[in-house]
């Protein structure tokens, strides 16, 4: 799956207060969720500002529901 925010141009500061919702059966193949930060470009390629690691085993060990806010590291 894939999901997508806005892209909010001209903005050193954007705050996209959005929802995305990324629906997983169980079990699953997959062991994690991988979350990018990218710039938007409009003449060369977007370039990627950092990428964030979410474990299915932490995020069920840290409680339910998944849709909490939280800060994730970004690498």
């Amino acid at each position: 799956q894939e999901a997508r925010t806005r892209v909010i141009k001209e903005d050193f500061s954007p705050v996209w207060n959005e929802t995305l919702r990324l629906y997983v059966t169980t079990p699953t193949f997959a062991d994690s969720i991988v979350g990018q930060l990218r710039d938007w470009d409009r003449l060369s390629g977007d370039d990627t500002l950092g990428t964030a690691f979410l474990s299915f085993r932490d995020l069920q060990a840290n409680g339910a529901p998944w849709s909490l806010p939280r800060w994730v590291p970004l690498y």
